[in-house]
């Protein structure tokens, strides 16, 4: 069986969901990660329902996360660029 974090939630939904800091502790502890990507004017953003905390590309190299493209020009560069 594999336990993929959804949004990084580890009890339940919570208002921190997506944060790259708390992402970051749970990447430290090796969990596999549902992440909800967006990509708007050059630049990638983490958040469910709009684009919320800006990341760095190399944010995402993490091998176990889950990325849910949010939109369709997210879901088009990353088809196209990865």
């Amino acid at each position: 069986m594999r336990w993929i974090l959804h949004r990084g939630n580890t009890n339940g939904p919570n208002s921190v969901e997506n944060n790259p800091d708390k992402l970051q502790s749970l990447m430290e502890q090796g969990y596999e990660i549902e992440i909800d990507l967006w990509y708007k004017d050059n630049t990638f953003y983490l958040g469910h329902d709009s684009p919320e905390y800006m990341i760095d590309e190399l944010f995402l190299e993490y091998p176990k996360f889950w990325i849910h493209c949010k939109d369709a020009n997210t879901f088009e560069f990353m088809n196209n660029h990865r």
